[in-house]
C-alpha cells in the first residue's frame, strides 16, 4: 500500500502465498475488492465544498487498484475532490500518523482542522489520536445527519 513493490511483484507474491497460481485470475480477484462509487455521498461532498471546505480522499490502495480508480468512466465522481492522496503514491498509509501528517502538511492546515470520514473504526481512532477529528462512515444518510452542523453553517459568519 505504500508503493514499495510494482503490480507484477505484488501479483507474483500473492500467487506464491495462495493456492491459485493463475496471475490473471489473481489480478481479477484483487480488482474485484474495489467497490463502486457511493454516489449518494457526493451530494454531501458538494454541499461541504459550497460551504468552502476542502474535501479530499486519503485512500489505502495499490497501483493495481489505482489503475481502475483513476478511470473517469468507472469512477467519474472521484474528480469532485480537490485532492486525492493514494497511499501507494505518497508512501504512507492509514492508520499511521505519518499519513495524516502528510495530508495536513500538503494542504497547509493544522491537524485539528482535518476530519477523517472512514468506514474502518481503527482508521478513525488513529486519526483522532493524531489530532484529527474522525467520523465512522455507515451510510450517506447518517453522514449527512452527522455533518449537519457543517452543512448548515452560515457562510457569512466567521
Amino acid at each position: 500500500m505504500i508503493g514499495a513493490v510494482t503490480t507484477s511483484e505484488y501479483l507474483a507474491s500473492f500467487s506464491r502465498e495462495c493456492a491459485r497460481k493463475d496471475i490473471e485470475g489473481i489480478r481479477y480477484n484483487r480488482l474485484s475488492v474495489i467497490g463502486r462509487e457511493r454516489r449518494t455521498v457526493f451530494g454531501v461532498v458538494n454541499r461541504l465544498r459550497k460551504r468552502g471546505l476542502i474535501c479530499c480522499v486519503l485512500s489505502n490502495t495499490i497501483a493495481l487498484h489505482w489503475e481502475r480508480l483513476k478511470s473517469k468512466r468507472e469512477y467519474p465522481l472521484l474528480g469532485e475532490f480537490e485532492h486525492v492522496f493514494a497511499s501507494h503514491l505518497i508512501a504512507r498509509a492509514k492508520p499511521l500518523k505519518s499519513a495524516f501528517s502528510f495530508v495536513a502538511n500538503a494542504l497547509r492546515i493544522r491537524m485539528s482542522e482535518c476530519l477523517l470520514v472512514d468506514d474502518t473504526l481503527l482508521n478513525v481512532d488513529r486519526a483522532k489520536a493524531a489530532g484529527w477529528r474522525g467520523l465512522l462512515f455507515r451510510d450517506a444518510a447518517s453522514l449527512q445527519r452527522e455533518l449537519s452542523p457543517l452543512l448548515r453553517r452560515d457562510s457569512r459568519s466567521p
